[in-house]
């Protein structure tokens, strides 16, 4: 995993500690979204974080 498509590094990322699983989520989304066309996939979440990249 090199971050996806976020723009940031793994590192960058934990600095900014988003774990793994966090970015598991949105690497998934995104091939979810490579995929099909026409949908719209966003991620719900209470988490900050997470949410400023749905």
């Amino acid at each position: 995993m090199d971050g996806g498509n976020t723009g940031s590094s793994p590192i960058q990322h934990a600095c900014n500690k988003l774990g793994c699983g966090d970015l598991s989520i949105l690497i998934e989304r995104d091939r979810c979204l490579a995929r099909t066309s026409g949908v719209r996939a966003t991620i719900w979440t209470l988490d900050k974080l997470l949410s400023s990249y749905a």
